[in-house]
């Protein structure tokens, strides 16, 4: 059996315990297309191996970083790929069945691993297999050829120490050993500019292809090169391209006589040379986000904004724009008859929902079609930039997702109280590519949001819109801006129905104009004041306003010069427009704010960072009074590893005028913490929050009341939930003291060795005392165990029932209850 590990999360001093709760009830799953998913490899089966960046789902199963679907997209659970690996950088898959696989893996302590590996077909390490272990070479390209040897390149320190790196590329035999009939291949010259590979194939077992740039055979420097399985560069081929000046390759293809394909420039030059690297094709297609493939015997498919046919036989093409993407198509692979399988970030090829994967039927003899069998759909946990609950108790969300449920919705939604979806709100609003970041409601119901802006303007969404209380357009709103794409970060809407907005990009433009504008629209949307052309002098950065109950604007950034006033990392504005000459914030110069919060009591916590001399940040965390003059009894200093840098990135208030602090540090007041934690209107820890959640970043809070609330953001929950959760707080009640000191009445210890239990001690005053006991999931709340304490002073838990994970020990008497939380970990 393997030894029981228990951890206790110690609380010390004197505090409240705080452990919140996710409603298990409550689980709307909101997902979003995912974009970092590759098509590793094709198996003999035509089964597909795909690899993650994240952890996410295909259609509504999750997966791990490399998983396997089966011919018609659905999940093949019979493939676990090792949970301790990353993900792959590059996938290959022998005849046998058997995976190779590329990348910088370490075992379940650390320690190096392998970075070329081999899998058994279920997805377990294949033990026989020579591991490649060469702890600095980062594979980036791997081929296996028709004999079965492995081809890889990738890239090495440079051995001078200097900065930079070398090429470098080697063949293996088929389990694993170095053929040392083939010198490694280091591609370097004398100059600054050092032989790079971007991408390798194969003509036959003999003939490789490397393709990047600055190659050097005799005094001539190549984009190809062919070398034989000896290492020897073919000094005769020398494939040479019509613009040799602007040359950026993005993937070759190489077909079964050995034709080669090149897609270079901005997605959009393809160059066509016979197997001797005779340029028999060459044209400048108009494309973007694009990807070359071999499309059987015919000649290559350009899969991207627009989809193109070459046919270098022919010296022809021809052009399909009902398949364009709107978005990256990273790879594909093909299948038997002719299906081509392609994965990137797209929403859409043509007029299709898809979610970042997609095939056509490209047989020999026909024009390319889409095959709608293919039901495969690659999604990530979804962003929920904002939240309002409504009088009935339904809740509006808006963010960057595609699925509520399983049911399609584009980015901004109604939900019942229950988090199902609300069918009656329009689930069309919003564009498929622009994302909502906030929503306000007028008094009359209908309501204000604030997404992304782009000139394409197609009548949906786009900047800032009013709507109704049912998802309907109603109109969008004349934004002064400047730029081509911008988004609408800074929205709020004053008792007067006065919308406040302002979009997110800080540049000027050649007329000395900010791309960052502020701008007041009367309720109807009519624009009231640009405070960019009347008020704003300058601004290298604004992060967010608040309206002030009594209609004064809060406007905080970095370097804000307002209505002539000095740089300052805040300003409030009077309903005028014009500054409040009487608030002046005292933060520090070089503040950068990105977060503030807004206290019953009319105080402001500002949060951010600033920038060192050495470029290293330093978070700060301050309360200004209604003047801006910073509190003295406000005690929050922020800190982390002096070499890293450190942020306070969001504020969330919560009820009693507490705040979660959410960023990147170690610290608060020299105890650790994690990234998100709890602290009280004058800067007393409260709790770590959410601890045991998946990398939580967290945008939104509806209150429900002082013990509950809904919290949004990007993160998983362990109940399956998604992005968007209610949470309360399972105990809040503070300990009496006894003598001098808070003390807990009874106390836990973990027995790692003899057997899965935890122990118990109560204090000798309630030994007598009969006891009621509970044993809570950390996450869901959800009972485990329960029961009696008899009146004794040792009592022990058995716990071989429970999985891993965080729990907590409930004891509830008379008048008081008391908790413990403990991790189980095998």
């Amino acid at each position: 059996m393997q030894k029981l590990k228990l951890t206790l999360l110690l609380i010390l001093g004197y505090m409240a315990l705080v452990a919140q709760v996710i409603d298990p009830a409550f689980a709307p799953r909101i997902l979003r297309a995912s974009n970092n998913h590759n098509i590793a490899a094709v198996q003999v089966d035509n089964k597909l191996l795909v690899t993650a960046s994240i952890k996410g789902y295909v259609n509504n199963e999750s997966v791990g970083l490399l998983f396997r679907v089966h011919e018609d997209g659905e999940v093949d659970r019979s493939f676990q790929y090792p949970s301790q690996l990353s993900a792959p950088f590059r996938v290959g898959v022998q005849k046998d069945g058997k995976i190779i696989i590329a990348g910088n893996f370490k075992t379940s302590t650390g320690a190096f691993l392998g970075n070329l590996l081999r899998l058994l077909p279920n997805g377990t390490i294949d033990q026989t297999f020579a591991s490649l272990s060469k702890e600095t070479f980062s594979i980036n390209q791997l081929v296996i050829l028709p004999n079965q040897k492995i081809f890889v390149s990738g890239f090495l320190p440079r051995p001078d120490g200097k900065s930079g790196v070398i090429y470098h590329a080697l063949l293996m035999l088929p389990d694993g050993t170095i053929d040392k009939g083939f010198p490694e291949l280091f591609f370097s010259t004398e100059s600054t500019s050092p032989g790079i590979i971007d991408d390798i194939d194969f003509q036959s077992n003999n003939e490789l292809i490397i393709a990047g740039s600055n190659f050097k055979v005799g005094n001539r420097t190549q984009k190809l090169l062919r070398v034989d399985s000896l290492g020897k560069v073919d000094t005769l081929f020398n494939p040479v391209f019509t613009n040799t000046f602007i040359f950026n390759l993005r993937n070759i293809a190489i077909l079964a006589d050995g034709t080669i394909g090149v897609l270079s420039g901005d997605f959009s030059t393809v160059t066509v040379f016979d197997r001797n690297g005779k340029r028999i094709f060459s044209e400048n297609l108009r494309n973007e986000f694009a990807f070359l493939h071999p499309l059987g015997k015919r000649g290559f498919i350009i899969l991207g904004k627009s989809h193109y046919e070459v046919y270098h036989t022919t010296n022809s093409y021809s052009k399909r724009e009902d398949f364009g993407v709107n978005d990256y198509i990273f790879n594909a692979e093909t299948q038997a008859e002719g299906r081509i399988v392609f994965a990137g970030q797209f929403t859409q090829v043509g007029n299709r929902f898809k979610a970042g994967i997609a095939r056509i039927k490209a047989g020999d003899n026909i024009f390319s079609s889409f095959d709608d069998n293919f039901k495969a759909g690659f999604y990530a946990p979804g962003v929920v930039s904002d939240a309002l609950k409504l009088k009935d108790e339904k809740i509006v969300i808006g963010g960057y997702f595609h699925l509520i449920n399983g049911t399609r919705v584009n980015h901004i939604a109604r939900l019942m109280p229950n988090g199902q979806l609300d069918p009656s709100f329009n689930q069309n609003l919003a564009n498929i590519n622009r994302g909502v970041n906030k929503i306000k409601q007028q008094s009359n119901g209908n309501f204000v949001v604030g997404g992304t802006r782009t000139p394409d303007f197609d009548g949906l969404l786009n900047g800032i819109d009013i709507i109704d209380k049912d998802g309907n357009f109603i109109r969008s709103l004349s934004y002064p801006y400047y730029g081509l794409i911008t988004s609408i970060l800074y929205l709020d809407v004053d008792a007067n129905d006065r919308i406040y907005a302002g979009e997110n990009i800080a540049y000027r433009d050649g007329l000395g104009n900010s791309g960052q504008t502020l701008a007041r629209y009367s309720a109807n949307g009519v624009l009231e004041a640009n405070y960019n052309d009347l008020y704003i002098n300058s601004l290298v950065r604004y992060n967010g306003l608040i309206v002030q109950p009594d209609q004064k604007l809060l406007i905080f950034g970095h370097s804000l010069r307002y209505d002539n006033s000095d740089t300052t990392a805040m300003i409030r504005a009077l309903p005028n427009g014009l500054r409040d000459s009487r608030f002046a914030a005292e933060a520090e110069r070089n503040a950068y704010a990105t977060s503030g919060a807004l206290l019953s009591t009319g105080e402001i916590i500002l949060g951010g960072y600033t920038r060192k001399s050495d470029n290293i940040n330093r978070s700060f965390l301050i309360k200004l009074d209604s003047l801006g003059k910073k509190s003295m009894n406000f005690n929050a200093n922020i800190g982390t590893n002096p070499d890293r840098p450190s942020i306070v990135s969001f504020l969330t208030k919560l009820p009693l005028d507490h705040l979660l602090i959410s960023g990147s540090f170690d610290q608060y007041n020299g105890r650790s913490v994690n990234k998100n934690f709890i602290i009280d209107k004058n800067g007393k820890f409260i709790a770590d929050f959410f601890p045991n959640l998946d990398n939580p970043r967290f945008s939104s809070t509806i209150i429900i009341n002082e013990n509950s609330y809904y919290l949004g953001g990007s993160f998983i929950a362990p109940n399956g939930a998604v992005s968007f959760v209610k949470i309360s707080a399972i105990s809040t009640s503070i300990n009496k003291p006894e003598s001098k000191l808070f003390a807990k009445k009874s106390k836990i210890f973990p027995n790692p060795i003899i057997s899965e239990k935890l122990s118990l001690e109560l204090n000798s005053a309630l030994v007598e005392t009969d006891l009621q006991f509970q044993i809570c999931e950390l996450a869901t709340g959800r009972i485990v165990q329960s029961g009696l304490i008899l009146g004794k002073p040792f009592t022990s838990f058995d716990l071989k029932t429970l999985t891993n994970g965080s729990y907590v020990l409930r004891l509830i008497g008379e008048k008081w209850q008391e908790t413990h939380v403990f991790n189980k970990i095998k």
